[in-house]
C-alpha cells in the first residue's frame, strides 16, 4: 500500500515529443527520395519551357468550350429548356417562380 503513491506521473507531452522525433527520420528519407526522383525524372523529359503557357492553356481549356456547352444546353428537348419553360408557365399563371421547386415536397 506504500507504494501506490509514488508512481511516476505520466507525462504525454514527452510522449508525444518522443513519438514525433521518430517518425522525423523516414519522413526525411521519404521527402528526399521523392525530391531526387523528381529532379532527375524531369531533366530527361522535352518540354516547351515556357511553364506559364502550359498552366494558362490548361486552365483556360474549358473556356473556349464554354459557347459549345451553353448551346448544347438550349437546345430544344434537352432538360435545362423543358425546366425553363415550365418555370415561364407557372409565372404566367400567376404563380411564384422559386429555382429549387422542382426538388421540394408538397
Amino acid at each position: 500500500m506504500a507504494n501506490l503513491g509514488k508512481q511516476p506521473i505520466l507525462d504525454q507531452a514527452a510522449i508525444w515529443a518522443s513519438a514525433l522525433w521518430r517518425g522525423v527520420a523516414p519522413s526525411l528519407a521519404i521527402m528526399l527520395l521523392l525530391g531526387a526522383w523528381t529532379f532527375f525524372a524531369g531533366q530527361g523529359s522535352a518540354s516547351s519551357g515556357d511553364v506559364s503557357q502550359d498552366f494558362e492553356s490548361t486552365v483556360l481549356a474549358a473556356v473556349g468550350q464554354l459557347p459549345d456547352i451553353v448551346q448544347t444546353l438550349r437546345q430544344p428537348g434537352t432538360a435545362t429548356d423543358m425546366s425553363e419553360k415550365q418555370d415561364r408557365a407557372k409565372v404566367k399563371q400567376g404563380g411564384q417562380f422559386h429555382p429549387f421547386s422542382n426538388y421540394t415536397e408538397a
